[in-house]
């Protein structure tokens, strides 16, 4: 969640209206359509400048003039957190299923940040109509929050606090990291092996990891495509070296595992990487042909080989 929020979360809501758009003849995008004009008036069409995808839901598409015809208003933060908590109504008021949103990396947002997810907190909760029909999910890695303002001082509990008080049912689900047991008889599962066969294995995965799930998973996928982890045919069973792997220099941090394995790709996979990151984590196929065709680069062919 690094950067500004609002874009993040209006980024969450444009592939929500991309999905709709996609519909033919649906009864579902027609609604939501008439009941955000209704709501919103022409101020709508300033929420497609955050939320490009929601002109191509509204009847009629986006009118170009009207949409730059709207005047500035003191405070937009505010105006457009008011805008995207009535938008969040429509929706939820709309659909039969509950709406989910979930924002990853909360411990990167600071105090302006937080106060959006405050405020779709609060408005759903307060109207009758919608409560009950909106979620939200957010992940906090505490480690990370250690080296900034300070885990306990972060504004997002604040915000937990403050939804507790109004009414909004939370839960905190604190994630630990796996035990040497569990390791064990992940590597274990993982490799159709009994956790005695794995012993060896399992334990120099958990003190090289320290039971972090995404940096196991990652490392035996490393020590794979290095050959220190492979399928022998002979025995028609996984075995590994033991002395190469135990000597296997692998950062203790799984950013830096990650910053270390992306620096072994070849150049043509980074560049590609490199490229395709500035579009967030999905770009669409058209915009990759575009990008192929006028830069005369080959995205697709480095990523499909690596």
């Amino acid at each position: 969640m690094r950067g500004n929020s609002d874009l993040v979360i209006a980024s969450a809501f444009n592939e929500y209206c991309e999905s709709l758009a996609r519909e033919e003849n649906s009864v579902q995008a027609a609604l939501v359509s008439f009941k955000l004009e209704a709501a919103l008036g022409k101020d709508v069409y300033y929420l497609t400048r955050m939320i490009p995808n929601l002109s191509h839901v509204l009847n009629g598409g986006l009118d170009k003039d009207e949409s730059f015809s709207y005047q500035e208003c003191i405070d937009a933060q505010k105006r457009i957190h008011y805008l995207l908590s009535l938008f969040v109504d429509v929706i939820c008021d709309c659909s039969e299923k509950p709406m989910v949103l979930f924002i990853d990396d909360l411990q990167w947002a600071n105090s302006a940040s937080i106060s959006i997810i405050n405020q779709l907190l609060q408005s759903s909760r307060s109207r009758q109509d919608t409560a009950g029909k909106f979620f939200f999910l957010g992940s906090f890695r505490i480690e990370d929050s250690a080296s900034e303002i300070g885990f306990n001082h972060h504004p997002f509990w604040s915000t937990i606090a403050s939804a507790n008080s109004y009414g909004c049912t939370t839960t905190t689900v604190n994630l630990v990291y796996l035990s040497k047991d569990v390791v064990s008889q992940f590597v274990a599962d993982l490799l159709h092996l009994s956790p005695r066969l794995v012993a060896s294995l399992s334990d120099i995965v958990f003190h090289k990891t320290k039971g972090n799930p995404l940096f196991i998973s990652r490392m035996l996928l490393s020590l794979n495509r290095k050959g220190l982890l492979y399928l022998s045919l002979t025995r028609n069973r996984w075995e590994w070296d033991e002395e190469k792997i135990q000597s296997e220099k692998i950062p203790d941090d799984v950013a830096m595992f990650f910053v270390t394995t992306i620096s072994t790709l070849d150049p043509d996979v980074k560049l590609a990487l490199g490229t395709l990151s500035c579009f967030g984590n999905s770009v669409h196929c058209e915009i990759i042909n575009y990008i192929e065709a006028d830069l005369s680069l080959n995205l697709t062919q480095p990523l499909d080989d690596a």
